[in-house]
């Protein structure tokens, strides 16, 4: 019965930590395109573009 629950538990924090990977992955890879398409309009200079800063503009552009 132990050992049962271990394994489900190593499975749990293992898809856990996948799901996590997964995720910040792809906000990234939002976040980067959400850059080059503030790029191309030339609304926000490179050098002042941080994702602590695009809060409000992730969320209109990038509805899920």
């Amino acid at each position: 019965m132990t050992r049962a629950m271990v394994l489900i538990k190593m499975y749990f924090v293992g898809s856990l930590r996948a799901l996590t990977q997964d995720v910040s992955r792809r906000l990234f890879e939002q976040l980067d395109s959400l850059h080059l398409f503030l790029e191309d309009l030339g609304a926000v200079p490179t050098h002042t573009l941080r994702p602590e800063d695009l809060g409000a503009l992730l969320s209109e552009y990038c509805t899920v």
